[in-house]
């Protein structure tokens, strides 16, 4: 990897993103609710989608397809669980290989006032149809879904949610990452936590990293396992959030940690350059993608991303200044400046298939290749209008498939 001189600078980005929960739900004191007992379903039907499940049309590079599936939560389809409102979506295979997807601020109504928690998770069994919608085979923690996290809200809790980036397997053993927050998007700490009974129950590492960690960078991960021996994790700071110099997104980073030292904080290394050197592990972080910027100078940052090993290829995806670009690597130290991405979805309205307003990424289906994959795309259209639907709705995550794109 050569040292990145200069970046694209884009100036008809359109990024959208979600506002602040923590302002609305988290200040108003919601608590987490437990396994027992049921909340209620929605009070009226959201307005109908311009967009049919099914859509499809040709996709930006010449011979692919999108296609818009459809919803894989919301009203109708994860009300039976009490989770009619989440969002994120992050797929992992368990060790038993099942398909475990994680989702953030979740609520049981389609409003944000009714029996809130985070993180919540459902499975779908393995081998599905990609030519399908997931198929949900239950909530983990019995008949609803349950924060998977013991409670941490309340009068002398600094944290008013935690919201999860990105799970790992290890072996028999599973690894969350979470980021903690004291109204969205401030940033308390990031933590690590642990499962070795295939997500049913987590236990906390004692993992964490506070907010000023590696500049702030060390706050929104995406991770998997190379065959070499170590994990690897693209990691960047939330592109509304918290900065030391209170500015807005990051850059991209690259670390790496050995799979049987996740819970090391010392075995993390950073990849960075230095003029004598080179790029080199070890050594402190420099960009290996260097964030757009608005008009005012401010980054956009990369926000919710995915870093997945398909077969002998790596893909890393992200809506990066309202773009969800999707890169095709050989290794995740690759440099990302010689590689041209291609673009998934727009951001914007009217919708289409291939157009979506405020949206923002969950993950990689497992069982994806590079030539057909899935991906989780969560939107949360925060001011609404007739063609996208009232102030917070829809809140809910969408399945995408994408083929011959490379």
């Amino acid at each position: 990897m050569t040292r990145p001189t200069t970046h694209r600078d884009r100036t008809d980005l359109h990024p959208t993103r979600r506002t602040v929960l923590s302002g609305g739900a988290a200040a108003a004191g919601l608590a987490a609710v437990g396994s027992a007992g049921t909340a209620p379903a929605h009070a009226q039907e959201p307005p109908p989608r311009a967009v049919p499940p099914g859509a499809q049309a040709e996709g930006s590079v010449p011979g692919s397809t999108v296609t818009r599936m459809g919803n894989v939560t919301g009203p109708g389809v994860t009300t039976k669980f009490d989770l009619e409102r989440t969002d994120i979506g992050i797929p992992v295979t368990t060790p038993s290989g099942r398909t475990y997807v994680v989702f953030g601020d979740s609520f049981s109504g389609w409003d944000n006032t009714e029996a809130w928690r985070s993180p919540t998770a459902l499975h779908a069994e393995p081998d599905q149809d990609p030519s399908r919608l997931l198929e949900w085979s239950g909530p983990v923690g019995g008949e609803r879904a349950v924060q998977l996290l013991p409670p941490y809200r309340g009068d002398d809790s600094e944290v008013t949610s935690k919201l999860p980036s990105d799970v790992l397997t290890v072996g028999e053993s599973m690894y969350l990452q979470v980021w903690a927050i004291n109204g969205f998007p401030n940033l308390v700490r990031t933590e690590l936590w642990k499962s070795t009974d295939k997500g049913a129950t987590w236990s906390d590492t004692g993992v964490t990293w506070d907010r000023q960690f590696a500049g702030g960078n060390f706050w929104l991960w995406s991770w998997d396992l190379h065959e070499d021996g170590y994990a690897y994790i693209y990691s960047s700071q939330y592109r509304d959030g918290y900065t030391p110099e209170g500015q807005g997104g990051s850059d991209l980073f690259l670390w790496r940690v050995p799979h049987d030292r996740i819970e090391d904080k010392s075995a993390y290394e950073s990849w960075g350059w230095a003029e004598e050197s080179g790029w080199q592990w070890g050594q402190p972080i420099s960009p290996i993608l260097v964030s757009p910027r608005r008009d005012n100078g401010v980054k956009y940052g990369f926000g919710e991303m995915a870093l997945r090993k398909l077969g002998d290829k790596w893909m890393y995806t992200s809506v990066i200044g309202g773009t969800l670009k999707a890169y095709l690597l050989d290794n995740p130290w690759d440099d990302l400046y010689a590689i041209e991405p291609v673009t998934l979805l727009e951001s914007g309205s009217p919708e289409s298939a291939t157009v979506v307003s405020s949206m923002y990424l969950g993950g990689i289906v497992p069982g994806a290749t590079p030539e057909d994959f899935t991906l989780l795309v969560s939107q949360w259209v925060k001011d609404g209008d007739e063609e996208d639907g009232p102030h917070g709705w829809p809140y809910w995550v969408e399945q995408f498939r994408f083929q011959d794109f490379f």
